[in-house]
């Protein structure tokens, strides 16, 4: 099982026993690398708080901010993003990347009259781009999708085999007049010729593809 496929089910451990702002850093290196992740222009915190101290010397989570609003609006904007994307990882991965983009800028978003307005603005303007990236990918595997079709009749085969004992001229009038439905006038016109001359290059295709099917059949 990959890193992405355990997402969902760590978030939801992650919740319940550490802070939001570790849940998000955890699951940001999870799917990018720790290496990756943790460089210092991605969810990274513009200041620390120093830990308090248990009676027992351990050291407890950080409450911060930023963890009250995670905690307040993440459900919310996972609810929303799941009714308009009707997948609950994608929803739940798009609202991580919100609120990661929010941490990172922390200091200038919690100054907004409403940042959870930015976190939802950020997280429906990446929905947005999911659906249209999903839209174009299936665009293009419907234009390149393999199509089978029937293999051809053998008297198209015998017909095929037959045209091409026709001098080339003859069977470009032979295709225009038949197969492009156009009328001699237009024929003799576009290929320089005088309309009898088309005319007995019909007639003269039409004996040699008749006797090549007539001897094909006896």
């Amino acid at each position: 099982m990959t890193a992405q496929a355990l997402l969902p089910a760590a978030a939801g451990i992650l919740a319940e026993a550490m802070s939001p702002t570790l849940v998000i850093a955890l699951l940001g290196a999870a799917t990018l690398g720790v290496a990756t992740y943790f460089q210092p222009q991605l969810c990274t915190r513009t200041e620390r708080v120093p830990p308090v101290a248990l009676s027992t010397g351990e050291e407890q989570p950080v409450v911060t901010d930023f963890d009250r609003f995670y905690r307040t609006h993440c459900k919310p904007l996972t609810a929303q993003l799941f009714a308009y994307l009707g997948d609950l990882p994608t929803a739940q991965d798009l609202v991580q990347e919100a609120f990661c983009r929010a941490l990172a800028r922390w200091a200038q978003v919690s100054t907004f009259s409403d940042p959870v307005a930015w976190v939802r603005r950020v997280a429906w303007n990446l929905a947005v781009s999911n659906w249209r990236r999903t839209q174009t990918a299936a665009r293009f595997l419907r234009r390149h999708r393999e199509e089978h079709v029937p293999a051809p009749g053998l008297d198209r085969v015998v017909l095929a085999a037959a045209m091409t004992t026709l001098p080339p001229p003859h069977r470009r009038v032979v295709f225009l007049h038949y197969l492009a439905d156009l009328p001699v006038r237009t024929i003799a016109r576009q290929e320089h010729l005088a309309e009898g001359t088309v005319k007995s290059w019909l007639h003269r295709s039409r004996q040699t593809l008749a006797t090549a099917l007539a001897d094909h059949s006896s």
